[in-house]
């Protein structure tokens, strides 16, 4: 029994990364949120892309704004 137990602790995803995680992609899409159109384009992304991005929920991987 004590190998299952550790085994479950194992494959537990370590919950303050995740939120780490969370958080740095809340912040990083408020940040996009604000940059203007002119900037973006300078950048080399679509603003429609930008607003599109910076809209998903923050449980959703980032994606790269330049392909």
């Amino acid at each position: 029994m004590q190998i299952a137990i550790e085994r479950v602790k194992e494959r537990r995803p370590d919950l303050g990364a995740l939120v780490r995680v969370w958080r740095e992609r809340m912040r990083a899409r408020r940040e996009l949120a604000h940059v203007d159109e002119r900037s973006l384009r300078e950048l080399g992304i679509s603003p429609g892309l930008a607003h599109y991005e910076a809209s998903r929920p923050f449980w959703q991987a980032l994606r790269n704004l330049r392909d």
